[in-house]
């Protein structure tokens, strides 16, 4: 690999849908690297020099940005009591708002009609499987078409688990921002992070629905079933693209350059 192929590119964790197993950019990816790094080393977490390492980590940026920011006329002093409380009622407030948008609520119908599907969904996959095999048997299909067809299955069932959860997850956070949002990115010629939110909960949700599409060719007599998340899934990104017209347009580090 060439040297600026392990080139670590900048902000490019910042709107990925954390799939490091999957990504084409994890060993270019500070958190990728990072990750490997900790993963390779077996890294105990209760392990006392750590954390007393990462303490004083802490406290040297901690100092070193107060410094700085006490140059510009920031104070970074911790928050009093009625600071939080504030804060805690204001955030409350808005998480509410955000979850009753038509957004959140189609892809909150999603999640919940995914995961009822898939609990009542046991004897389905254990019947298809059965199928295949029978159909190996019967001379129908030969042994390397099934074997493919049962990866592509469990291709299917992978992408719509690690998604089902990451794409209301991600859309409140692009809400989050599109609603806190004072100018300051836009006036500063910065994109907006709502709109790299958004694009990675549309990609998601895209990749979603493909999934799901792909799936119902493996298994039509279960078309009628599905029918509800497919509709709940078209509705979450024509939402999504209502809501965050921009997001298409978004360009993220590494993916999109």
């Amino acid at each position: 690999m060439s040297k600026n192929q392990t080139k670590l590119i900048t902000g490019v964790h910042n709107y990925c849908d954390r799939w490091c197993e999957r990504c084409p950019f994890t060993q270019r990816c500070a958190v990728g690297v990072e990750t490997h790094k900790m993963s390779g080393a077996q890294l105990d977490m209760e392990n006392e020099a750590f954390w007393r390492t990462l303490s004083q980590n802490f406290e040297k940026s901690y100092k070193l940005l107060e410094k700085n920011f006490l140059k510009e006329g920031f104070n970074l002093q911790p928050p009093t009591d009625e600071d939080l409380i504030v804060f805690e009622k204001k955030d409350a407030e808005l998480r509410s708002k955000i979850k009753k948008t038509p957004l959140i609520a189609a892809a909150d119908a999603y999640c919940k009609q995914s995961k009822e599907w898939f609990d009542n969904s046991n004897n389905l996959f254990e019947e298809k499987g059965v199928e295949f095999i029978s159909h190996v048997e019967m001379g129908i299909k030969t042994e390397a078409e099934m074997i493919q067809k049962g990866v592509v299955f469990g291709e299917c069932i992978e992408v719509i688990q690690w998604y089902v959860h990451f794409i209301p997850v991600k859309f409140s956070r692009a809400l989050h921002g599109k609603i806190e949002d004072d100018g300051w990115e836009t006036a500063n010629g910065f994109p907006k992070d709502s709109d790299g939110s958004a694009k990675i909960a549309l990609i998601a949700a895209e990749r979603s629905l493909g999934a799901w599409t792909q799936l119902a060719t493996l298994m039509p007599e279960s078309l009628d079933e599905m029918l509800p998340m497919l509709g709940s899934l078209q509705k979450t990104i024509r939402l999504g693209d209502l809501e965050f017209p921009e997001a298409r347009r978004f360009v993220r580090a590494g993916f999109d350059d």
